[in-house]
């Protein structure tokens, strides 16, 4: 972080912490709406419902790694506003072709890849700047408070888009996503905390500068780890999560308000994740909180092909929270720490490979969810996606133990991170 005002430091925390908490409504209200027009407007079958959150991720495939070289030669407050205001014309097409009565699957399957390309310029710069606008020391708490809006969001955002696809169709309710955007741009514009311009790097070649970014994280023991677990937990959640709107409307009738229900009453326990992923690593240290979170989140997500009629309904709303809960607790701890142990001219190749590892597979895993649900049902295969969920977190038997060299090499010098600084915002 540049120095400067501490008062300063904090209003623009302040700002960038509202422009993602509307962001990431806006957000959540797309990754359910965007199914739901392909279902209700489209009558799209399975496979080509699962193809829709694969385009949102496939840029990460192809743009990942360069994104990041990019976020680390430019200013990242400008690349923030861009993505922000490329995803609020995109999706605001959707509710014009509806409203024109011309919306086709294809249009969708357009402004999902397009709104993927933007997300990925958006998701890298974001990570990286945050630690221009927080001190260091600071970085869990602000990542706490960060990942409540995404918990909150996540809560709230099935929900109203469940109630407005069933009021007002799935049209309006993109459209809500896409102000959101416009909202989120505004308030990152007046940050005014100087953000260091990045040293040139006079004929270094793109190649090269991508192997760093590479080299870093695998050459870290701990953060290899994390991204070993990263790909392969995301492919199973990703199939997991492309065939449960299709699990829940067409296998057990549920309607379109009570799957935003089911959604946000599962989402709403990841809040409890975000406040207590602090004490709770502090108390019992980074090293037992990383296995203790990813192992429980695979046994919630066991409950979810256990659903069914009744009240065995809420076990979708109950698997989803442990999952939740620990997944977001989760990713408080790792993204904090890699923030912690990454030099400044890497944050964007380090946050874009980290990235790319965890939601370039997204695409193949949605993609998986699609076809074992086609081929052995949508039940059979929340079962497989489960339970490859929980055998990922057997990675994590292969990180140092706490205390060892390997445990901190490149990074903090204890096996706990920093406690937070004195209450108060970041």
């Amino acid at each position: 972080m540049t120095a400067g005002d501490p008062q300063r430091h904090r209003a623009d925390f302040r700002r960038l912490w509202a422009a993602d908490a509307l962001s990431q409504v806006g957000g959540q209200v797309s990754v359910l709406a965007l199914p739901l027009a392909a279902v209700q407007a489209t009558h799209a079958s399975t496979l080509q419902v699962a193809i829709l959150p694969a385009l949102q991720t496939v840029a990460f495939l192809v743009l990942g790694l360069p994104a990041g070289v990019w976020s680390d030669r430019v200013r990242r407050r400008p690349l923030i506003i861009s993505a922000d205001l490329g995803r609020l014309v995109l999706l605001g097409s959707i509710p014009v072709a509806a409203l024109l009565g011309v919306l086709t699957i294809w249009q969708l399957y357009v402004v999902a890849l397009s709104v993927g390309v933007f997300t990925v310029f958006f998701d890298v710069a974001f990570q990286s700047y945050v630690p221009a606008v927080v001190d260091r020391k600071s970085l869990v708490k602000a990542n706490s408070r960060l990942e409540v809006n995404r918990t909150v969001a996540a809560a709230a955002g099935p929900a109203m888009a469940g109630y407005l696809v069933q009021w007002l169709t799935a049209p309006i309710a993109i459209a809500v996503n896409a102000v959101t955007f416009a909202w989120s741009a505004a308030w990152v514009s007046t940050i005014g905390t100087k953000e260091p311009k990045p040293a040139p790097a006079p004929g270094v070649k793109l190649r090269r500068q991508v192997a760093e970014g590479i080299r870093f994280i695998f050459g870290h023991p701990t953060l290899r780890v994390i991204a070993s677990y990263n790909g392969t937990a995301m492919t199973f959640y990703s199939a997991q999560g492309a065939v449960e709107v299709v699990f829940l409307l067409r296998e057990l009738h549920v309607s379109p308000a009570t799957t935003g229900l089911l959604f946000a009453g599962g989402s709403a326990a990841s809040l409890l994740g975000a406040v207590c992923a602090d004490r709770m690593t502090r108390a019992i240290g980074r090293h037992r909180a990383l296995p203790l979170f990813t192992t429980l989140a695979g046994l919630g997500a066991l409950l979810l092909p256990l659903t069914d009629g009744g009240w065995r309904l809420a076990l979708f709303s109950l698997g989803s929270a442990i999952s939740g809960f620990c997944l977001i607790a989760y990713n408080v701890v790792q993204i904090s720490f890699r923030q912690s142990v990454c030099p400044d001219h890497l944050l964007g190749r380090m946050s874009a490979t980290m990235r790319t590892v965890t939601l370039g597979v997204t695409a193949f895993g949605a993609i998986l969810g699609g076809l074992l649900g086609t081929w052995f049902g949508v039940r059979t295969a929340l079962w497989i996606t489960a339970v490859g969920a929980l055998a990922a977190s057997l990675w994590f038997a292969r990180m140092p133990r706490a205390g060892t060299p390997d445990a901190v090499a490149g990074g903090p010098s204890t096996d706990r991170l920093p406690a937070p600084s004195a209450p108060g915002r970041p």
